[in-house]
């Protein structure tokens, strides 16, 4: 099972059991962003949990949910993101390639203290997309919010793609359960499927 989510819980609410490996310095402000478990019967078992903090707190649930709210469709739009996507095409003066893989695990440089923090976001992802506004929900939607949006989907999937890859080396295991938020509204299923195969 893996768990991506965009907010994940802070680390000291995690409770027990695997701990995290943390990326950046530790301390009270790291996120657990991603957890991997093994199921066998109807036990699931922790392999490993990350919890990162600045500079590195930024995962694929993150800038896809981050996202989805700079292109004015709200916390709950990736699937418009999603959709918009297929219309727009990278755009090269855009920042590529956003993550680092540490361990198989992709994370970005975030230079703000919290990713989730609207101003800061914003200020990173505008450098990010070469300048492209945030998109009010009433604006319309330009050629340059669809190039966004394929450029956040095209980044998201590469990261995602690298990690199951990882885990399936490190798992041996030619299943995958894609759960937590970011994965509900994703279409990465096909994608990671041919990836494990």
């Amino acid at each position: 099972v893996l768990t991506l989510d965009a907010g994940g819980s802070r680390e000291a609410e995690t409770g027990p059991g695997v701990p995290p490996s943390v990326h950046g310095p530790s301390g009270g402000m790291n996120r657990e962003v991603q957890a991997t478990f093994r199921g066998t019967g109807n036990q699931l078992h922790g392999i490993r949990r990350t919890a990162c903090a600045p500079p590195w707190n930024v995962n694929p649930g993150v800038l896809y949910g981050m996202s989805s709210v700079y292109l004015g469709f709200g916390p709950m739009g990736s699937g418009k993101l999603m959709g918009l996507a297929a219309y727009g095409a990278p755009e090269p003066a855009f920042r590529s390639s956003v993550f680092e893989m540490f361990d198989g695990e992709p994370l970005a440089r975030f230079g703000g203290a919290d990713a989730l923090r609207e101003a800061d976001a914003f200020r990173w992802m505008s450098e990010l997309f070469a300048g492209v506004p945030r998109r009010g929900p009433d604006e319309p939607l330009t050629d340059r919010h669809a190039n966004v949006a394929a450029f956040v989907q095209a980044e998201a999937e590469r990261a995602v793609l690298a990690l199951v890859r990882h885990l399936a080396a490190i798992t041996g295991s030619p299943r995958l359960c894609f759960a937590g938020g970011f994965a509900r509204g994703w279409g990465m299923g096909s994608p990671c499927l041919l990836a494990l195969s």
